[in-house]
């Protein structure tokens, strides 16, 4: 699996602050939750900077192709007090100022309470960002250069804050054999009708997984590849799929308030669907470096049941019930041929009977075998 890439440039007059980054990733499985409601998964991306002042640009890469209908702005998710809370896991107070959001995160002493700049993609500034397509694959640029001159000609209280918080959603794409592949039993057609097994492999700032061609571009324009200070990747399944973690991150575990996040994700997680588990990666920086790389791999295991699996399943049964009664039938013909002569059982209805048998037995192994 190839991985996502996360790279800068800073302003050429910077000073000293060096800017930080977090990294927040939700993966949801929406259809296995939904049973089918929505056909492909959610990701949410969201990027926390400290002092972006000194960024000139913040690219993103995608190893898949994103067209522009499928980019979602969550900013004005973020606007929502209970949606901030969430996704922060804090209890926060929101304020606005235009169509800007600021969100206060509470810290453990009154004076370390922190503010952060929701920074929308779609914002009355022009061409603050630009979704570029190379092959086969996409990145966003976006561009803090134009941000900033806005904030200083129009004066704003806006440009006193030096932290900003992006976050986005990549939705209505396949991303089956791009970021997971499910794998299935040898005896496709028994085992794995009614099981599977779902293979996870998701990668951000792996160098050798970037398309060359984008990190030749990268050190064209002397960007930096992101080193951050915290990555937390989620995952949410239905609790019925069991989990296996092969990443030397510690996972854990809870169940999902999903009440909760109904408004945020604009669907409704009712308890017909049964309870969802998210399933948490969570790596910090060392006090002597940052964090270059991350990768998660797992092993999902999961139970399924298809209204087209059962069909499969039942002209099986019947087509192997007619070849055995069928073979019943046959056999006074094959020990005693004047029978045929005397209009019993003939080696027409022998045929044509053993063929409707095999069709459906082929039928139902094909249904069996497909998705």
């Amino acid at each position: 699996m190839e991985s996502f890439g996360f790279w800068y440039k800073l302003v050429e007059d910077k000073d000293d602050k060096n800017p930080e980054f977090d990294l927040h990733v939700n993966f949801w499985f929406l259809g296995d939750i939904l049973k089918g409601k929505v056909k492909n998964p959610y990701l949410d991306i969201g990027i926390k900077i400290q002092n972006y002042k000194n960024l000139s640009n913040l690219v993103f890469s995608f190893p898949f192709h994103v067209p522009q209908k499928n980019l979602v702005d969550l900013a004005s998710k973020m606007s929502v007090k209970n949606n901030a809370s969430i996704v922060f896991n804090e209890e926060c107070e929101i304020e606005t100022q235009k169509e800007y959001t600021l969100i206060k995160i509470p810290g453990k002493e009154k004076t370390d309470d922190k503010k952060l700049l929701i920074f929308p993609l779609e914002q009355a500034v022009e061409n603050i960002y630009e979704l570029t397509d190379y092959k086969e694959k996409s990145y966003i640029t976006v561009k803090f250069d134009e941000f900033r001159t806005y904030l200083k000609n129009s004066g704003s209280d806006l440009e006193r804050y030096s932290d900003i918080y992006i976050r986005f959603r990549i939705q209505n794409i396949d991303l089956e054999n791009i970021l997971y592949f499910d794998s299935e039993p040898f005896n496709k057609s028994l085992d794995s009708a009614f099981s599977g097994t779902r293979v996870l492999d998701f990668k951000i700032n792996e160098k050798r997984n970037i398309d060359k061609n984008i990190t030749a571009r990268m050190e064209q324009k002397e960007e930096l590849l992101v080193e951050f200070g915290q990555i937390h990747f989620l995952v949410m399944e239905p609790s019925s799929y069991d989990m296996v973690s092969y990443t030397q991150n510690q996972m854990s575990c809870r169940e999902l308030e999903k009440d909760l996040w109904n408004e945020y994700l604009k669907v409704d997680l009712e308890d017909k669907f049964g309870h969802v588990l998210a399933y948490h990666w969570k790596k910090k920086a060392s006090d002597q470096s940052k964090i270059s790389d991350f990768s998660c791999f797992a092993k999902i295991n999961y139970q399924k049941m298809q209204m087209k699996t059962v069909f499969a399943y039942v002209l099986v049964v019947l087509g192997l019930g007619v070849a055995g009664s069928t073979i019943v039938s046959a056999t006074p013909l094959i020990n005693t041929f004047s029978q045929r002569l005397s209009g019993g059982y003939n080696i027409v209805n022998l045929i044509m009977d053993l063929a409707l048998a095999v069709v459906m037995i082929f039928i139902g192994w094909r249904v069996g075998r497909s998705k």
